[in-house]
C-alpha cells in the first residue's frame, strides 16, 4: 500500500494513526494525525 493509500483509508476509518506495509520501503509504517492537521510517518525497522 501506498503512503497516499493509507492516508486516505486512515481518514475513511476515522482513525488518528493507520498501520499498513508501504510497498515502496517493504517496512511495516505508520501514518499518524498531528496537529493543525498535518500528518506525520514512522517506518519502523
Amino acid at each position: 500500500m501506498s503512503v497516499d493509500d493509507a492516508l486516505y483509508e486512515m481518514e475513511l476509518v476515522g482513525h488518528d494513526f493507520f498501520l499498513f506495509f508501504d510497498k515502496e520501503t517493504e517496512r511495516p509504517t505508520v501514518v499518524y494525525r498531528r496537529h493543525a492537521y498535518d500528518y506525520g510517518l514512522i517506518r519502523l525497522a
